[in-house]
């Protein structure tokens, strides 16, 4: 309850003329920070634009909504969030295929190290396991409209 309020002050005090409502949003996000944030996201949504940051990565990505098709008759798109890309990202989203998302998949286990490949030992399961499975969850899902 206590970072509501503080969010809340903060918000309650933000004088555009100051500084942007992104950059703004961001140093919000940063002074409720209490450490283990992997990503923040600040989104405006009257202009539907999505700004974005992780911990491995502190550029700030942006996108907007509106630029991507998002019927079910266009391709899937990923994007790396951790590259070290910043501003304008919407060019570098390339059409998903389960070989990219595997790949995005294995990194991410892999960080997690040793002890979680022992722990998935203790379970009976392999690190090739369980990259498959997370990696082929994208290929039970359907669009619907």
């Amino acid at each position: 309850m206590p970072r509501f309020v503080d969010a809340a002050q903060m918000l309650k005090h933000y004088d555009a003329s100051k500084r942007p409502a992104v950059e703004y949003g961001f140093d919000i996000l940063a002074q409720l920070e209490r450490g283990g944030t992997q990503w923040s996201f600040v989104c405006d949504l009257n202009n539907l634009k999505a700004y974005f940051r992780t911990s491995r990565a502190s550029e700030i990505k942006e996108l907007d909504l509106k630029s991507f098709d998002l019927s079910c008759k266009t391709s899937v798109k990923m994007l790396d969030i951790h590259s070290r890309l910043a501003g304008n990202v919407e060019e570098d989203f390339q059409d998903y295929s389960l070989d990219y998302n595997r790949e995005f998949v294995k990194k991410a286990i892999q960080e997690l190290g040793k002890d979680f490949e022992n722990f998935l030992t203790s379970k009976g399961s392999t690190m090739n396991q369980v990259i498959e499975r997370l990696a082929g969850f994208s290929e039970s899902t359907q669009c619907q409209k």
